[in-house]
């Protein structure tokens, strides 16, 4: 299955009321149990989502892995593009459990917005002293609206 990117509604209204400053807020992922979907209009603040997340244990701490270096930029396209760091977690005895999806925060926004969504198409689990790896080379989300229009 294919990897999907979707954008929550809120994130886009903040965005374009100049409430957000992704390059130097602190942004964070967090790891949505199996059977998790996500729904950009009913899914805008931690709170909605959190009951949803891994639990902490195996390696995995709940909304606690920052994402650094974050870019923004525009790609070949004209769609404005989010890079950064790739976040890693190292699996530990018990291992991490399983998880579809991850989704990125605002952490430093009062509501702990959510930015987005990438869903794996596939359930994953990680085992003790295996890394976990979610790259964003290619973007952390894709065809984000260009708030300078």
């Amino acid at each position: 299955m294919a990897v999907t990117h979707k954008v929550s509604n809120l994130f886009p209204q903040e965005l374009y009321k100049k409430q957000h400053d992704v390059e130097n807020d602190s942004l964070v992922v967090c790891l949505m149990e199996t059977g998790f979907v996500f729904d950009p209009a009913a899914h805008s603040v931690y709170t909605d989502i959190s009951a949803n997340e891994i639990p902490t244990g195996g390696g995995y701490t709940q909304a606690d892995k920052a994402i650094a270096n974050v870019l923004v930029t525009e790609d070949g396209n004209g769609d404005t593009l989010i890079t950064a760091d790739p976040a890693q977690w190292t699996a530990t005895t018990d291992g991490i459990p399983a998880q579809c999806a991850a989704v990125l925060i605002s952490d430093l926004h009062a509501n702990k917005t959510i930015i987005g969504c990438i869903e794996y198409g596939a359930s994953y689990t990680t085992d003790d002293g295996t890394v976990f790896e979610i790259s964003f080379a290619n973007g952390l989300l894709k065809g984000l609206p260009n708030p300078s229009l």
